[in-house]
């Protein structure tokens, strides 16, 4: 068949998944070599009889609800591409604006220690390294398997020498002061986890999705243990759920008094991100003072 029949034949095929028509596309240009322009350019080219068959392979996957970023092995993200897997939760375009969040934040400090927790694919920690090479990132993670893809991708960008990579829970392993947290940990709560939709559940890691029952649990862990893990001028940034603002808001007040709690919108105007800045308490006491 030719490259336009073969899309047509696919998006027939994934009638009952999201994005039909995107994934036909994205499938047949990883299977071919090529770019999705390319594909439009010659519509009219005859794939081979091993093509056609790596392409119907993958096309059964995709049936099933298998996310396309699994299928072909990558990921766009922020300005890098970052290899993904079954092994981490593939990242999100809503992370991208903690990724911002966290550069702008770190740019404080001439030599940050920053920290990602929960680092997954190591999406934030290999952004920020690159950004601000004078950074140290430490990129934490209980998975093993999660740590293994994170050290792929941070030697993929040449960044491996400036990331340390630990193994735990939270900031267990960590046993250094830091600058900066940034984190993007589970706070789907159960109840919502059991409405996702099938490529979610069916494929992505679950521990990196689900937080107890108001999906606060690992959040909260957190702002229990962050305290004495940051510096005096210290930051620390949360990816949140779009309905969590008022309880993690509490939560942070209450982990630490005085300091300045911010809600960050995503570029859709969502709650997405909760940065809490130490110096502002510091701040306040010495105008308090004066």
């Amino acid at each position: 068949m030719t490259v336009q029949e073969t899309l047509d034949w696919a998006s027939a095929q994934l009638t009952d998944t999201t994005e039909a028509d995107l994934a036909a596309r994205m499938l047949l240009a990883h299977v071919l070599d090529c770019s999705t322009t390319e594909l439009f350019a010659h519509p009219e080219r005859a794939l081979t009889a091993d093509e056609t068959e790596r392409y119907r392979q993958l096309v059964a996957r995709r049936a099933d609800h298998e996310p396309v970023a699994y299928l072909v092995g990558h990921r766009a993200f922020f300005d890098i591409d970052l290899r993904v897997d079954r092994r981490a939760l593939i990242p999100r375009p809503e992370t991208e604006h903690l990724v911002e969040r966290a550069i702008d934040a770190a740019r404080r400090w001439h030599s940050p220690r920053v920290v990602d927790v929960g680092t997954g694919s190591g999406a934030i920690a290999i952004c920020v390294a690159m950004h601000i090479p004078r950074s140290h990132v430490y990129a934490i993670d209980r998975s093993q398997d999660a740590l293994q893809l994170a050290q792929e991708n941070a030697r993929r960008h040449g960044v491996a020498d400036q990331i340390t990579f630990l193994r735990g829970h939270l900031l267990d392993p960590l046993s250094a002061q830091v600058d900066l947290v940034v984190a993007n940990l589970p706070y789907v709560s159960e109840p919502e986890y059991a409405s996702l939709p099938p490529d979610i559940r069916l494929y992505e890691p679950r521990e990196a999705l689900v937080a107890g029952e108001d999906g606060l649990d690992a959040i909260r862990a957190l702002l229990d243990a962050a305290p004495p893990h940051l510096k005096q001028d210290g930051t620390l940034l949360l990816e949140i759920g779009a309905t969590q603002r008022q309880a993690v808001v509490a939560l942070a007040r209450q982990a630490f008094p005085g300091a300045r709690v911010t809600i960050l919108p995503d570029y859709a105007g969502h709650d997405r991100a909760v940065q809490i800045e130490l110096r502002w308490r510091d701040d306040a006491r010495k105008t308090h003072r004066l």
